[in-house]
């Protein structure tokens, strides 16, 4: 059965969520509206929307996190002048991106993760969104496996 959200945190929230499944819901974990905090062993699988969608000028860590399998759109989004950091976390099998960052100013660093067999990217740049993508794995996505629109906004390190 689906419900709307697991997880929905809004309005300057201080987040800290561990060990949590947050599967089979309209989005798995929804932080909104400068929230910060950290996300963590934390699985947000076959949702019918985003596994963790962050936006609004919030201020997010993701470790150790699974955002997987087909229904969801993507496994992580950042929109709206986000700031992120994804470490160890996959993001494979989604019907849109393992990793958005989409609309205007986000700033995100993806280090050591999987992005692989997304219906579309494993990671999406949007043009004014900036990042690092470090040490990560993006294999077999059905477009392109890493895409940006600006390739000064964002830097590849070893991968």
């Amino acid at each position: 059965m689906w419900s709307k959200n697991r997880i929905f945190c809004d309005t300057k929230s201080e987040v800290k969520i561990d060990n949590c499944g947050c599967n089979e819901n309209t989005s798995g974990i929804r932080i909104l509206n400068q929230s910060k905090g950290t996300i963590s062993n934390c699985f947000c699988n076959k949702n019918k929307h985003d596994g963790i969608f962050s936006s609004e000028k919030c201020q997010i860590e993701i470790i150790k996190c699974e955002c997987n399998y087909f229904v969801n759109y993507n496994g992580i989004s950042f929109q709206k002048e986000c700031i992120g950091y994804i470490y160890k976390s996959k993001c494979n099998d989604n019907n849109q991106c393992g990793v958005l960052c989409y609309e205007t100013k986000n700033e995100v660093k993806i280090e050591e993760c999987e992005c692989n067999n997304n219906k579309k990217y494993g990671i999406y740049f949007e043009v004014n969104s900036k990042g690092i993508i470090e040490q990560t794995q993006c294999h077999t996505n059905k477009i392109q496996n890493i895409y940006f629109v600006k390739p000064e906004n964002v830097i590849i390190k070893d991968n």
